[in-house]
């Protein structure tokens, strides 16, 4: 099939493909599989075919059409009785292309001589911002914009104007969390971390306050549902687990 396709162009389409035309510009769906010096037919209804070749690929949707073996482009009659017609590009042998001719396609001319290593699109344009190389993954397509990958645990920092950002990890239903190394001593603080600090007796603990960050900033300690001893927690500016300070009641 490789070795066909290089002796040969195949069919553009399965059949007639419907068009429009302006003078010079013969509108297409698109202009993939199209090749100047490419034999094409232009039919409408009630008027004779014509038999023409490609002339150049404007874009990806026009094309220049002339007289076969002639360098005339312009077909006035195609504006006037064709304009709502059909264009047919059946298989046929590929054009021979001179030495002569095949070199300076090669080359990347400016800014310096060399064989071209860079890939361009259909129509031999290279790829650039304003031409970029289309992506395709699974189904959809895929359009990278800017991306903020400093994620942050609150606003304002560590930079003002941040957000606060949220990452899930898991399968929609399972999920898990981590944290990271400067927040262990933050979030390590439990009953079990504080009960060396409390010298009474107690059957219930209940975290009572957190700041806006949602860190705990009071916890209070009950026996019997009495009240025994209160444990207020502080952070530092950078929102770290700074003290523990028990007051007994």
């Amino acid at each position: 099939m490789s070795q066909l396709r290089e002796q040969s162009w195949p069919d553009v389409s399965t059949g007639p493909i419907s068009i429009s035309a302006d003078g010079l510009v013969i509108t297409v769906p698109s202009a993939i599989g199209f090749h100047p010096k490419q034999k094409v037919q232009v039919s409408a209804t009630g008027q004779p075919t014509l038999n023409l070749e490609v002339k150049e690929i404007l874009s990806p949707t026009t094309l220049s059409l002339g007289e076969v073996g002639t360098s005339i482009r312009k077909i006035s009659v195609i504006s006037n009785l064709y304009q709502n017609g059909t264009l047919l590009a059946p298989a046929q042998s590929r054009t021979h292309l001179s030495s002569e001719a095949v070199w300076p396609a090669v080359y990347a001319e400016e800014p310096t001589v060399a064989l071209r290593m860079h890939s361009v699109d259909y129509f031999g344009q290279s790829y650039t911002d304003d031409n970029p190389m289309p992506v395709k993954i699974a189904d959809g397509d895929i359009n990278i914009g800017t991306v903020n990958v400093d994620l942050t645990h609150k606003d304002n920092y560590p930079n003002t104007g941040d957000i606060a950002d949220s990452v899930r990890v898991g399968d929609g239903n399972e999920t898990f969390t981590g944290t990271g190394l400067t927040e262990i001593n933050k979030y390590a603080l439990d009953v079990t971390s504080l009960n060396s600090l409390i010298r009474v007796a107690y059957d219930d603990v209940e975290v009572t306050q957190y700041n806006d960050d949602g860190d705990i900033t009071q916890i209070e300690f009950r026996s019997a549902t009495q009240t025994v001893a209160v444990a207020s927690i502080t952070y530092n500016t950078e929102g770290d687990f700074q003290r523990a300070q028990v007051t007994y009641v």
